[in-house]
């Protein structure tokens, strides 16, 4: 697909080298042409007219005083009236060529044009269409590398699941045990915090049902628990 890109970009860059050039030629040739058809009407003009008066002109005792000047206004009339329409044809015979060649040049431009938005399109298009990777690991990265970062991040996963883990069972324990701290129990009372305390009393927000020997049974919003002393 690439060559035939390549193939077909060079033909368009003959294609737009060759018609100027051909044109050029074309418009050098017909200059070329037209001078030599001016060159040589110009020069039969001259012999005739020199001849001509060679053959009329009497034999006079003495020459005219400019026969120079009398012999190079003819040839110089017959040259003006020669050039000038020649001059004037070869001057719109360029101005065509030159237009003629701007718009052939024109022309292949704006079919250029087209052709190249079409190959860009077919390469933006194979490009999408081909690039299908399975994969989404980088590959400027070594296979150990990738395991490694593999593994810190299950590591960092598993470790914040534990973190999950701990933060919800210690919620869940933040009850009415996790905020009293028992010191010891003398007979019918209990050592909470530094103070003493017996059955029915509230010590932040947890009411004492029931001391044992080595426990103590409380409530706190509503649910019961119990707590041993250790």
């Amino acid at each position: 697909m690439k060559n035939f890109t390549s193939l077909i970009g060079w033909l368009l860059l003959a294609a737009i080298l060759a018609v100027p050039s051909f044109l050029f030629y074309n418009w050098w040739a017909s200059n070329k042409k037209n001078e030599t058809a001016t060159q040589a009407p110009v020069q039969s003009v001259s012999t005739a007219t020199i001849f001509a008066g060679s053959q009329d002109t009497p034999t006079q005792t003495s020459p005219p005083a400019f026969p120079q000047q009398q012999k190079t206004a003819p040839v110089e009339k017959h040259v003006q009236e020669n050039v000038h329409p020649a001059s004037a044809a070869r001057v719109s015979t360029a101005a065509a060529k030159s237009q003629r060649l701007t718009q052939s040049t024109a022309a292949v431009q704006e079919s250029a044009t087209p052709a190249a938005q079409a190959m860009g399109l077919t390469q933006a298009v194979s490009t999408s269409s081909y690039y299908n990777p399975k994969s989404d690991r980088d590959p400027t990265i070594t296979t150990e590398e990738y395991r490694t970062m593999k593994e810190a991040e299950n590591f960092r996963r598993e470790t914040e699941r534990q973190r999950e883990f701990s933060l919800h069972r210690q919620l869940k324990e933040a009850g009415g045990e996790s905020r009293i701290k028992l010191q010891g129990i003398v007979g019918n009372s209990v050592i909470i915090n530094g103070e003493m305390y017996a059955v029915g009393n509230t010590v932040q927000g947890v009411k004492l049902l029931k001391i044992g020997s080595n426990y103590v049974i409380g409530e706190y919003k509503g649910k019961k628990f119990r707590k041993i002393l250790q």
